[in-house]
C-alpha cells in the first residue's frame, strides 16, 4: 500500500444472501486525510446496498429467463395438445366408416344366414355386433372429448357448483 502511495484504504465486501459478490474499495492517495470509522460505516452501508442491487438484478434476470422458458414450454405444450386433439378427432372420425361396415355386414349376415348358423355361430355374430356398437360408442366419446377440450371458458356461463350439488 505504501509503495503505491496510498494514505488510507477501505475495502468493504459486497455480501448478499450469505454470498460474497465482490468488494468495494476506497483509496486515498494524494491527501493527508485518513478514513474514519464513520467513513468505514458509510462504505459498509454502501457496499450492502450495492450487493443487494446486484443480487436483485441477478434474480430479476434469472426470473425473466425462467418466465421466457416457461412461456416457450407452454407454447410447445399447447401446440402438442392441438396436434393430439386433431389426431384424436381424425382417428375417431376416420375409424367410424370401417366400423359401420363391420356392423352392417354383421347384421346382414345375421338376417340372411342366421337361420343356417348354429347357436355358437349366432353367438359369435352377436359378439361382433356388440363389439362394433361398443367401439362406435368409444369413438363417439373420443370425438365429443376433442370437441369439449377445444372450448374456451369465454362465453360459457358460470355455474354455481353448490346449487348443482344440492340438487343431487
Amino acid at each position: 500500500i505504501r509503495k503505491l502511495g496510498l494514505q488510507s484504504v477501505i475495502v468493504a465486501p459486497l455480501v448478499a444472501n450469505a454470498r460474497t459478490l465482490g468488494a468495494l474499495s476506497f483509496v486515498m492517495a494524494e491527501s493527508s486525510r485518513r478514513y474514519t470509522h464513520a467513513d468505514l460505516g458509510f462504505a459498509e452501508e454502501l457496499a450492502g446496498r450495492a450487493a443487494t442491487a446486484v443480487e436483485n438484478a441477478r434474480l430479476y434476470t434469472e426470473s425473466k429467463r425462467a418466465a421466457e422458458a416457461l412461456q416457450r414450454s407452454n407454447e410447445e405444450l399447447q401446440r402438442a395438445n392441438e396436434d393430439l386433439n386433431q389426431f384424436a378427432y381424425s382417428a375417431s372420425h376416420d375409424l367410424q366408416e370401417p366400423l359401420r361396415m363391420v356392423a352392417i355386414f354383421s347384421q346382414i349376415l345375421s338376417r340372411k344366414y342366421g337361420h343356417q348358423l348354429d347357436a355358437e355361430g349366432q353367438k359369435y355374430v352377436g359378439f361382433m355386433l356388440q363389439g362394433a356398437r361398443r367401439m362406435e360408442m368409444l369413438l363417439k366419446d373420443l370425438l365429443a372429448y376433442t370437441q369439449i377440450v377445444n372450448y374456451t371458458a369465454e362465453g360459457l356461463p358460470l355455474v354455481d357448483a353448490n346449487a348443482v350439488f344440492e340438487k343431487s
